[in-house]
């Protein structure tokens, strides 16, 4: 319970679990309108902020998913321990100081399908270049 004040010059008992979403508490004395300050107000987020961070967590999942698919992160069942086990030739970490793994046409051909054409290819390098440069 808390005291409020009235302008009538009064103080009367508020239970501020009760009045969560009022904007205004009445005085019991004089019936005025009084101001609640106990109000929950509700959060706001800088929009432009939270959009920005679900991009940045897409490209990251997509970085993950380029590292999985290539090899440079597998994944791996510890017979001793019964728990998977990640091993990692270069780690999402690496990736956002900077650094880039090597790869060369040549890993991109063994790890599409036999018999793919010049153009699925050419996808697949367009897709991990733009990976590269921080877009996707």
């Amino acid at each position: 319970m808390k005291l409020i004040k009235c302008k009538c010059g009064k103080r009367f008992p508020v239970n501020p679990l009760k009045h969560p979403r009022d904007d205004y508490l009445y005085c019991p004395f004089c019936h005025r309108p009084i101001r609640n300050p106990y109000k929950q107000r509700s959060l706001s987020f800088n929009l432009k902020w939270l959009k920005r961070k679900i991009d940045e967590w897409r490209y990251y999942r997509e970085v993950d998913k380029f590292l999985r698919e290539y090899g440079f992160k597998t994944e791996i069942l510890d017979p001793a321990t019964g728990r998977v086990k990640t091993i990692t030739r270069f780690s999402l970490n690496d990736w956002k100081q900077g650094k880039r793994p090597r790869i060369t046409v040549e890993d991109v051909k063994a790890h599409l399908p036999k018999g793919a054409s010049k153009i699925e290819i050419e996808r697949e390098i367009e897709r991990i270049n733009k990976l590269f440069q921080g877009e996707f």
